[in-house]
């Protein structure tokens, strides 16, 4: 059930991020967003943007 509801808060954040994030991520970008180890590149701005916005959701939502 934890995954579940996990899953379910993921989709919300992706969507939230899909509405504000929009115009800065094109399929270019995408591909910066990771190194070669397929982590995210936190020397990306948007990639760092991503993050912190997810970690603001998620602790807004109580899950820390």
């Amino acid at each position: 059930m934890q995954r579940v509801m996990l899953s379910a808060r993921a989709r919300d954040i992706a969507q939230g991020l899909e509405a504000t994030l929009q115009p800065a991520v094109t399929p270019k970008i995408v591909t910066t967003l990771f190194c070669k180890n397929l982590r995210l590149d936190f020397r990306s701005p948007v990639a760092g943007d991503i993050y912190q916005h997810c970690l603001t959701q998620l602790f807004n939502s109580g899950c820390f």
